[in-house]
This record gives structure tokens, sequence and C-alpha cells, in this order.
């Protein structure tokens, strides 16, 4: 049943990720026109709240898998953001506001996420120079072993 619920919960969040652009971008879109995530949740303050429930539950089995460790550290900012207990009231006094402070969280995310895939190609490359420079080629096939 857990590893359900993981399944499901992993889906939910690869479809917020995309926001349905096909783009990178995680959290909610914080636009007030209806259709959006953010008008779903905060057209009802039950469902609103039935949200950040659910995501404060779904990052603690997460958190309790050690197999999430990676994941939970490129959305770190955001998923603190649902844990801080400090952003709660503003969830039921400016719902929009507080999804808005979800995405913010998640720009930070993906900026850190951003520097970090550029230090990996830095990295990659002066590794790959030091074998160009004896003459040999250095294949990096890790990722598909």
């Amino acid at each position: 049943m857990n590893k359900l619920i993981i399944v499901v919960a992993l889906v939910y969040l690869g479809l917020v990720s995309t926001d349905g652009r096909g783009g990178g971008h995680h959290g909610w879109n914080n636009g007030g026109s209806s259709g959006t995530p953010t008008s779903k949740a905060c057209a009802n303050a039950t469902v609103a709240q039935s949200v950040v429930t659910q995501m404060q539950a779904l990052i603690t089995q997460l958190t309790n898998n050690g197999s999430f460790t990676a994941v939970l550290q490129q959305r770190a900012q955001e998923l603190a953001y649902y844990n801080n207990a400090a952003n709660t009231p503003l969830l039921t006094s400016n719902c929009t506001q507080y999804f808005a402070g979800v995405n913010a969280a998640s720009v930070l995310d993906n900026a850190a996420n951003l520097k970090q895939r550029q230090y990996t190609n830095i990295a990659n490359n002066l590794i790959q120079g030091i074998f160009r420079s004896v003459g040999g080629y250095y294949n990096d096939d890790s990722h598909e072993k």
C-alpha cells in the first residue's frame, strides 16, 4: 500500500513539476486565472488545506525512505516552505499568496539545481581534459550502467 501511495505521489509531483507545459518548473502556477492549480486549490479552503496536508504527509513519507534523498535535496526550499508552520496562517488568510511563496521557493530550488548542473559540467570537462592531455579519450558512460 505504501508503495502505491509513493508511486501515485511521484506521478502527482511529476504533473505539478511540468505544470502542464512540459517545462522543468515545479510548484504552483500562482496566476489568478481560473483553471490554474492555485485558483482551483484556493477556491475552497478545505481543498487548499487538504493539498498542503497531503504534501506534508508525502514529504514525511519520502524523507523516511532513504531512496528519495536526492529528489528531496533538489526541492529543499519548496518542501521546507510546505513544512514551515509559520506559513500556515497565510494559507487561510491569503491562499494565493501562500502558493506564490511555494513558487518563490521553487524558483530558488531551480536556480540551485542549475548551478549544480553547471558545476557538474565544469568538473566533467576538467576530467576529460586530463585524459585528453595524455592522449586518451574519456568517455563517461556511467549513466548507461
